[in-house]
């Protein structure tokens, strides 16, 4: 990876998993603040790709100007920021903000603490189902 595409311990992108369901939530107004808090940038953000709008889009398989959209929300409400690439000034790459890291931090407490709660019945269906598909497998 070229020095310049490194990303910092402040700059990001958004985590897929806890986003692929945006897309199809994007109809009311507080489904679009929620979308926009479950895709804050993911601080371990650690692959060859920069954090840009661009690759954001791809990860969360949304189109380019909703991307756009979502960043512009999280801008506004001081979770990122925008800055150019020294290495490339036509590209801007993205950057959590100290609120964007302590919201990441608030938001992974609280799905750790959700899946200690709901951890053990989901592992319990997905054993049942394992189950059926190799019984029926057998058959």
């Amino acid at each position: 990876m070229h020095p310049s595409t490194a990303t910092s311990p402040n700059s990001g992108i958004i985590s897929g998993s806890s986003c692929n369901s945006a897309k199809s939530r994007r109809g009311s107004t507080e489904s679009s603040r929620s979308s926009t808090r479950r895709c804050l940038p993911s601080k371990d953000f650690q692959t060859k790709t920069r954090p840009t709008i661009g690759e954001l889009a791809h990860r969360l398989a949304l189109r380019h100007h909703t991307t756009v959209e979502l960043v512009n929300r999280l801008e506004t409400a001081g979770f990122v920021a925008r800055k150019p690439d020294p290495a490339d000034g036509r590209q801007i790459l993205l950057h959590l903000s100290q609120r964007g890291i302590a919201k990441l931090h608030s938001l992974s407490l609280a799905h750790i603490e959700e899946l200690q709660v709901k951890g053990p019945e989901l592992a319990k269906a997905l054993r049942s189902i394992s189950r059926r598909e190799r019984g029926s497998n057998a058959a």
